[in-house]
């Protein structure tokens, strides 16, 4: 079976939304915002999604255009290069 990089990357951002939807699901804002490890936890979880959703290709991002494709990278370079702004 030859590789197919979107279906892998698909597969990695859907498994990581659902681990979002589980941690995420029971806390409150403030809950939230007072752990730390959870926000970074998070971050990690986000920056990798937009990571993946980068590296699909051009024709299935184009077949998708009502979603956020850019905003997911520029995500993802926030959390890698201007972590602070993101999360202080």
């Amino acid at each position: 079976m030859p590789f197919d990089r979107n279906q892998d990357r698909l597969e990695l951002i859907l498994e990581l939304v659902d681990h979002l939807q589980r941690r995420l699901s029971d806390l409150t804002y403030s809950s939230f915002v007072d752990d730390g490890d959870e926000r970074d936890l998070t971050a990690f979880r986000l920056s990798v999604i937009g990571e993946n959703a980068n590296k699909l290709s051009d024709d299935l991002k184009a077949r998708h255009p009502h979603l956020p494709w850019r905003q997911m990278y520029a995500f993802r370079n926030l959390v890698a290069h201007e972590y602070r702004v993101v999360l202080p």
